[in-house]
């Protein structure tokens, strides 16, 4: 999963999430706050993905990787939930419960996202990450900057900003293919095996794609892949991509058998944002 943007009015909230405010007595008293319809519409989705993954689990150990953007953080003050700087981890941290609350979830991994969203140098995740640790033991879970994982033999490099998805859609993976040529290339001259995978999240797309390098008598086979994101877009968003009217949204199951990568399972829904009517 990647860009949840906790605290974002058009991002993702856990409908149960507690913040605090104060009374004329200075006691705090918890409070949920209303849902917009966008944030209705990804909890909706995102609780429908987290039991399909499970169903795909089939009990079987579940490592979950947050791409980044966790928080929206306050550079846009006007599209919070709130103004108060502590209710945007809350609201991250309770929309982790319904996958980390998994019998089966044994490692839980947050990328630091752009200073622009976690309050400059990763606060909003150390925060998270904390809080998460104390809630879900049973869970490893740890922030990280650029990650090097092995999940059962299977390497994957991970971090929030990597490879550009593309400008166009016949553009669409040329730029990601380029960037994973190049981290091969580089692991191979350094005498190295090149992860089996490359994750990412920021461009609130999604991509896959896949290349292989000769090198003697021996072939290396890597996928990049971007994630999707559960952002609406707002006016900033709209004229960043040019209008775009097309968002895909959700989460993505890769799955691991014997130390192999046998495939992928998108639990996504893809919106048409243009407003459909009769002039």
């Amino acid at each position: 999963m990647s860009d949840t943007h906790g605290g974002f009015k058009l991002g993702l909230m856990n409908p149960e999430v507690k913040l605090y405010d104060r009374d004329e007595e200075g006691n705090l008293h918890p409070y949920t706050p209303n849902m917009t319809a966008v944030q209705e519409y990804f909890w909706d989705l995102y609780t429908k993905g987290v039991d399909a993954v499970a169903e795909y689990a089939n009990g079987d150990p579940i490592v979950v990787i947050h791409f980044g953007d966790a928080t929206h953080g306050d550079k846009y003050p006007k599209t919070l939930v709130s103004t108060e700087i502590a209710d945007q981890p809350a609201i991250a941290v309770a929309n982790m419960e319904p996958i980390l609350k998994l019998p089966n979830v044994r490692s839980f991994r947050l990328t630091a996202g752009t200073d622009a969203h976690n309050f400059d140098d990763a606060n909003a995740e150390m925060i998270i990450i904390n809080d998460l640790k104390l809630r879900y033991p049973h869970v490893d879970c740890e922030l990280v900057m650029v990650g090097l994982g092995s999940i059962d033999g299977v390497d994957i490099e991970y971090a929030h900003q990597g490879a550009y998805t593309g400008s166009k859609h016949h553009l669409k993976g040329n730029v990601a293919h380029q960037f994973l040529r190049d981290k091969m290339t580089t692991e191979l001259i350094g005498g190295r095996t090149p992860p089996r995978l490359y994750g990412y999240g920021h461009y609130h797309e999604w991509i896959w794609v896949s290349e292989t390098i000769s090198v003697g008598d021996k072939d290396y086979t890597s996928t990049l892949f971007v994630m999707p994101s559960f952002n609406f877009p707002n006016l900033w968003t709209t004229a960043a991509t040019r209008g775009q009217s097309r968002f895909t949204h959700g989460l993505v199951a890769l799955e691991i058998i014997d130390g192999k990568l046998t495939e992928y399972k998108r639990f996504t829904r893809t919106i048409d944002r243009r407003t459909k009517e009769k002039l």
